[in-house]
């Protein structure tokens, strides 16, 4: 610990600790606390007089009986109201508004005499900058236990015990120079326009409302040191009541999977101040916390805790949707698909993945397990119908006589036409293990004398454009790995598992295979 910042400095905590959880974390970031007195600008809105004797004053009415005649007041109220605007600044001598005076009829408030207040700001070690907070007072927290690179607080209540360990983080040595008057009017400015803007958020997330706009900052004007518009003559009176404390700020992290709101990296920091999320806090862990600190072994712990409860839940939502899928499933192809443990849980992918919805990865999945059940078909009707060697013999290499004869075997299968992507090559041996490569083989076959039952001639009898379909589903696939979902992505969905279940039909009709081993 360095020898400015001892390990025995105060730890204040400035804001609640978030809802105790497995995935939070607490950190001891050090700050320099600044005690200082500053004047901090009111502002009121201008009643409805006010408002009114400002307005006919920029339009020329300037005189009391003008004013009372057309307002319909006592000639003495509007005297009364144009000596007030007179000495607070509004108008001039001449009862013209001035430029305040026109600023307060256009934002319909008026910045009043600045009161002053005796608060704390604090001062990063790291950054030499300020937080862009103030608090009134500095509130210990409760330790129970105190280490050179943690300690144990009590965060609850009597008879609620919420305990949470600590890690302390090491401040570079040396004292800071003090904050310049500007950035102590920057920081009381911004923690006014914050807190002012969280208040908005909080009701809108009590009343369920869609973020709005960023409210308007009605402290001060803008945020800075040059909201303070009359009062600038002021600011040499702001002093700093005592020496700079050595505090530890008790912060907040937690892990989260999913990542929250712009913060997809799976963790966020809560302000310690209680004012949301704290974007500096993050930035500052991310660029000062050391490694040996184990700040991010924790945080990565906890994250690698959510995605596991993560995929439980997804895993115990996926069971759910099982029952009624294969409720479905079951009806469309009846029982004994039960039985086919390749065949149902090739279908019951397929059936998973067009109930996710229009979602990319679901589409994709979808036309990827459609494609695995037409090849763990047509690999299996390979083997139980294999060509005649008769058969094989009669096809050429010729590229016309090849396509003649693919296209009459077609035709006697009962297919409508035969794409162009099944114009192959047999080649020596067995057929590659691809459907573009298998339904020359088993179209041939269907074809042939010996084999009149062949499952491929119960599928055209059902589907006499099922070849066209198979050729659809690469390109349908490509669509949707590179494309966004659109309105027809649920129907590409919905019709591919039509096509799937033309396969699934034939597949638990035939016997399983044995896969190929190479010998030694």
């Amino acid at each position: 610990m360095a020898a400015s910042f001892p390990a025995s400095a105060r730890v204040v905590q400035c804001a609640a600790a978030p809802r105790r959880s497995a995935h939070r974390l607490g950190v001891l970031w050090p700050a320099w606390a600044y005690r200082i007195t500053a004047p901090v600008l009111q502002k009121r809105g201008l009643d409805l007089f006010e408002r009114a004797v400002l307005g006919l004053c920029q339009a020329g009415v300037r005189s009391p009986e003008g004013i009372g005649e057309l307002l319909g007041l006592d000639i003495r109220l509007c005297a009364h109201i144009l000596d007030r605007a007179t000495t607070a600044g509004h108008l001039d001598r001449h009862r013209e508004p001035t430029e305040q005076g026109r600023e307060s009829l256009r934002t319909g408030s008026v910045i009043e005499s600045p009161e002053w207040r005796v608060f704390y700001v604090f001062q990063d070690p790291f950054t030499n900058e300020l937080w862009p907070r103030t608090v009134e007072q500095l509130e210990d927290a409760y330790v129970l236990l105190s280490r050179d690179d943690e300690v144990l607080l009590q965060l609850g209540t009597a008879g609620k015990d919420d305990r949470l360990r600590a890690r302390r983080i090491v401040p570079p040595d040396g004292v800071p120079p003090k904050p310049s008057v500007a950035q102590v009017l920057g920081a009381v400015s911004m923690d006014h326009a914050d807190r002012r803007v969280e208040q908005v958020r909080e009701f809108e997330r009590a009343q369920g409302l869609e973020p709005v706009a960023v409210p308007e900052e009605t402290l001060l004007g803008s945020r800075g040191p040059g909201a303070f518009g009359g009062a600038a003559s002021d600011i040499h009176r702001i002093s700093f009541v005592a020496e700079e404390e050595p505090v530890f700020l008790v912060c907040f992290v937690e892990a989260n999977a999913a990542g929250v709101g712009t913060h997809a990296e799976g963790w966020v920091a809560h302000d310690p101040f209680g004012v949301g999320h704290s974007d500096l806090l993050r930035t500052l862990i991310d660029r000062y916390a050391p490694d040996d600190s184990q700040i991010d072994e924790d945080i990565r712990q906890r994250v690698e805790a959510e995605v596991e409860r993560a995929g439980k839940r997804l895993r115990e939502a996926e069971h759910e949707a099982r029952g009624p899928l294969e409720v479905r499933m079951v009806h469309d192809l009846g029982p004994a698909i039960r039985d086919h443990r390749a065949a149902y849980d090739l279908m019951m992918g397929v059936e998973i993945a067009v109930a996710r919805g229009d979602r990319v990865d679901a589409i994709d999945h979808v036309m990827l397990a459609t494609q695995k059940l037409y090849e763990e078909l047509f690999r299996r009707m390979a083997v139980a119908y294999p060509l005649p060697r008769k058969a094989e013999a009669e096809f050429t290499k010729s590229l016309r006589v090849r396509r003649a004869g693919l296209e009459k075997a077609a035709q006697v299968v009962g297919f409508h036409t035969l794409p162009g992507l099944y114009n192959r090559d047999l080649g020596s041996g067995a057929p590659k293990p691809y459907v573009k490569d298998l339904v020359p083989y088993c179209l041939l076959a269907a074809a042939s004398s010996a084999h009149p039952g062949h499952p491929l001639r119960r599928m055209a009898q059902r589907r006499p454009d099922l070849l066209e379909a198979l050729e659809l589903l690469n390109p349908l696939r490509n669509r949707a790995s590179h494309a966004a979902p659109d309105p027809t992505s649920v129907q590409d969905a919905r019709w591919c598992r039509r096509v799937a279940l033309e396969a699934a039909r034939e597949l638990i009709n035939l016997p399983e295979v044995e896969p190929e081993r190479k010998e030694r």
